[in-house]
């Protein structure tokens, strides 16, 4: 405490700063980089499962394949195709939680679902692509879903967690043909 008041009243007094007060930061004293937000690049979608029935629901995984870690927020968008590439178009209900920013090692996964209040008559079909938008980002990250979409009901998309969700199943000689033919 008397080096500070001494200190001051050197500078005070004319005789300039002490050599502590060196206003750069040292290296030691620079705090570690921010995890930077994922690129687009870095992730791979994948279907984790699908359920069709009176409340069709989806499981996504998100996967950070690039070389370092890196923060994603919990917060995304979707928009789902039918098999002829047309979006198909959804009504989505209001998300109350607020989402948290997430940082996904590399290799880790992020997993959200997809879901629906109540069908009633709605008219739905099979989505064959999706799309998930990512803030800040502007390029989406897809791959291919079997979904069901209906037009008419609000859907909910889960914020991301980092769960590792169920292994993706094998698809079946049948389902694999299904995807590739036009």
């Amino acid at each position: 405490m008397l080096a500070v008041i001494a200190a001051a009243a050197g500078v005070l007094a004319g005789l300039g700063a002490p050599a502590a007060a060196d206003p750069t930061p040292t290296a030691a004293a620079a705090p570690a980089a921010a995890t930077q937000p994922c690129a687009s690049s870095d992730l791979t979608l994948r279907e984790v499962s699908a359920t069709g029935g009176a409340l069709p629901e989806a499981v996504y995984a998100l996967r950070n394949r690039g070389a370092a870690g890196c923060r994603i927020s919990g917060s995304i968008g979707i928009r789902l195709f039918d098999a002829q590439g047309k979006p198909i178009s959804l009504r989505f209900g209001p998300n109350s939680a607020m989402p948290m920013l997430l940082t996904l090692a590399a290799g880790d996964e992020a997993s959200f679902t997809v879901t629906y209040g109540r069908l009633g008559t709605a008219q739905c079909v099979t989505s064959a692509r999706i799309e998930v938008y990512l803030a800040p980002q502007l390029t989406p990250v897809s791959a291919t879903t079997t979904f069901t979409a209906c037009a008419f009901p609000s859907i909910r998309i889960s914020y991301l967690r980092l769960a590792a969700p169920s292994p993706a199943p094998s698809p079946s000689p049948s389902a694999a043909t299904r995807l590739i033919s036009p």
